[in-house]
């Protein structure tokens, strides 16, 4: 969401710091609340930084249920006492969105033949959609198990399989993911789907890889024991 904010009273500047993690910032809906996972700036400035008086713009990703209601929510500054709330709004739902060119991305791919998913080693795969914009590549999946109870990617000290791009120069891209906050004892952030698996456990969600603009066609993979072992996927095309 795109966030404009002025700073009437703090005494201490308002921020928004990637380094420090977006710290006090989140969105609020009854006793839910939501932190951001991204964030960029609208202007000049690459960090939020507003002393007594001074306004500012910046970008903020928050992944929210799609129960959300927007009119319910609101965005909650508490990096200072006392609390500062905001009103939100929206415009049209869409499938993906650019939010560097402020575009709506069309080219997005359409489920659901049999050809969009894929069953191995009792792990079902669903492409639910991917788009491009530039080298940078967003998969929206399904992983259902199908088997035991077990993991997937690195969780715990059974490695599960994981999700990779591999571009037409076979380099491996794995999903991107944001830096660690060490002052909250982050170390390892890892992708969504990392987590143990109860049967017929599902987890939907979305995984960016950043290309090369000079990749080609790319195609997505679950890999084995550190990507010693490939299971070609779909096929995602070639950066725009």
């Amino acid at each position: 969401m795109d966030i404009s904010v002025k700073n009437n009273a703090y005494s201490d500047p308002v921020e928004a710091d990637f380094q420090m993690g977006y710290k006090g910032w989140a969105v609020t809906n009854n006793d839910k609340t939501y932190r951001p996972v991204m964030c960029g700036s609208s202007g000049e400035n690459p960090l939020i930084n507003l002393k007594g008086g001074q306004k500012g713009k910046f970008m903020l990703h928050f992944s929210v249920p799609q129960t959300l209601r927007i009119e319910n929510a609101q965005i909650c500054y508490q990096g200072q006492e006392p609390y500062s709330y905001g009103k939100l709004s929206f415009v049209d739902k869409v499938a993906s969105y650019d939010w560097g060119s402020k575009t709506v991305i069309t080219d997005v791919t359409t489920p659901p033949t049999e050809s969009n998913v894929k069953v191995i080693e009792d792990w079902k795969i669903q492409l639910n959609g991917s788009s491009w914009t530039g080298s940078m590549v967003t998969v929206r999946l399904t992983i259902t198990n199908l088997g035991p109870r077990r993991n997937f990617g690195y969780a715990g000290f059974n490695v599960g399989p994981e999700i990779c791009a591999i571009d037409s120069t076979n380099k491996i891209i794995e999903p991107w993911v944001r830096e660690p906050d060490y002052r909250k004892g982050e170390i390892i952030i890892r992708p969504g789907y990392t987590k143990e698996f109860y049967p017929n456990e599902s987890w939907s969600g979305t995984l960016r890889f950043q290309m090369s603009p000079y990749s080609g066609e790319t195609k997505l993979y679950m890999t084995k024991h550190y990507h010693q072992i490939k299971y070609s996927l779909f096929n995602l095309g070639k950066p725009r």
